[in-house]
């Protein structure tokens, strides 16, 4: 009798504790699977010589989307435009960056604050228009950098991101008076932005 009352007290704890771990794991503080989207603002430098005596900014946002398939790891693709200004030129010039990155998240599912890193390729365009003239340079290279999200609530996140690309702008086009003409340039640059978004992830419960 005592044996049975044993095996039938560590039974019901057994489910006390299994239906509280599950609780916790649907309450989870943080959550980076499935798909996700965002939306951002911040600044943009660029440089164009290596002793940094160049070095252009501005502002503007970007949106991303991209998919985690694990709490670790997510693609991401993200576009960025910004409006930036230059002692060399008349007017504002526009400038644009793309990024298919690899994000690497630490502690996602455990801790409200969870940072990352992430590093991959990315292109960028820079273009001015005066006088019915277009001007644009494009080219590509590498984005390295990291940053903070900060879970409001499961699949909803406060994002806090630092990046720096590297590479050649290769291209360069003149458009206007129906007339086109592109030539082959190699401009070394580097740019930096920090941007404050927000992040969705639809599949978090």
């Amino acid at each position: 009798m005592c044996r049975n009352r044993h095996t039938v007290l560590a039974l019901v704890l057994g489910i006390m504790c299994s239906t509280g771990l599950a609780a916790q794991s649907s309450n989870a503080p943080s959550f980076t699977e499935g798909l996700l989207l965002n939306i951002h603002f911040g600044g943009v430098t660029i440089s164009f010589d290596e002793d940094n005596q160049n070095t252009q900014a501005g502002g503007g946002g970007g949106i991303a989307v991209g998919y985690g398939f694990s709490p670790l790891f997510a693609v991401v693709m993200n576009v960025d435009a910004a409006v930036a200004d230059s002692d060399d030129l008349a007017d504002p010039y526009a400038l644009t960056h793309v990024d298919l990155l690899g994000r690497f998240h630490f502690g996602s599912g455990s801790r409200v604050l969870v940072p990352f890193l992430e590093a991959g390729f990315n292109g960028r365009a820079g273009a001015i228009r005066n006088e019915g003239l277009e001007l644009s340079i494009q080219g590509g290279g590498l984005t390295l950098g990291g940053g903070m999200k900060y879970f409001v609530s499961t699949g909803l996140s406060l994002d806090l991101v630092a990046d720096a690309s590297i590479g050649s702008f290769t291209t360069a086009s003149l458009k206007g008076g129906g007339a086109s003409i592109d030539v082959d340039v190699d401009i070394a640059a580097v740019s930096g932005r920090l941007a404050f978004g927000l992040t969705w992830y639809p599949g978090a419960k």
